[in-house]
């Protein structure tokens, strides 16, 4: 048949738009467009919505039967247009097109064609589909394997240093030595820019942290330990 112009156009619900993946004009292709599903004076919207063919052999008079007016996207002003819903079961995948630039160019003949071109490309559209799907949920799984794995590891590091923090600690007498010992391995696990073991003094209602840790500085710090003002009296 004339196909001066010939098209592909995917629709893509979750966007509502309709991708002009593949377009050639006088053997010159065109550029990616996209439509929104919002314009209805588009044939390609309205194939889509309908879930019905558009079959025009004089575009100047019988656009009104599926447009309020003409909207010619890119490129010249067709005048005979065949549009075909691309579609699996119920499911609209996108439109096929031929267009010609001579009024009258197409019969049932050519209708009938774009039919069954039109099948074979739902089929096509969709097992290309279905494997990039594919690929992108093994790279997906695959990232969630590969997380899985940090997770474990690093939960395992973590544990490994939480025990032998526990062991070093109980076997040591001096607070301020427990302090460092504490900061240095808590340190490694989070940010700890500020650091202390608070001991509270029941005599003084005290919480007294003989070394605070805070950036480069070490310093004993005291809070009363019944200051609702203070997140160590809170804590208390």
């Amino acid at each position: 048949m004339d196909a001066a112009c010939f098209g592909v156009r995917l629709y893509n619900p979750e966007k509502h738009i309709v991708e002009y993946k593949y377009g050639i004009e006088r053997d010159v292709i065109k550029p990616n467009i996209i439509v929104s599903m919002d314009d209805h004076d588009n044939y390609s919207v309205w194939c889509i919505m309908n879930k019905k063919e558009i079959f025009i052999n004089d575009n100047l008079t019988e656009y009104t039967k599926y447009t309020k007016q003409i909207r010619e996207v890119s490129g010249d002003l067709p005048h005979s247009l065949i549009f075909y819903p691309v579609m699996i079961g119920e499911k609209v995948l996108g439109v096929i097109t031929v267009q010609s630039f001579e009024k009258n160019a197409y019969t049932q003949y050519h209708l009938d064609i774009l039919k069954t071109l039109a099948s074979y490309t739902a089929i096509a559209l969709d097992n290309a589909s279905l494997y990039e799907n594919m690929e992108e949920k093994v790279k997906e799984r695959t990232l969630e394997v590969v997380k899985q794995k940090e997770e474990v590891e690093k939960t395992y590091e973590n544990t490994r240093l939480l025990s032998q923090l526990g062991k070093e600690i109980t076997s040591t007498l001096s607070i301020e030595e427990i302090n460092d010992k504490a900061y240095d391995n808590v340190n490694n696990l989070m940010d700890a820019f500020g650091f202390g073991i608070g001991v509270f003094n029941k005599e003084r209602n005290e919480i007294v942290y003989p070394l605070y840790v805070e950036g480069e500085e070490k310093f004993r710090n005291i809070v009363d330990a019944v200051n609702r003002e203070r997140l160590a009296g809170i804590c208390y």
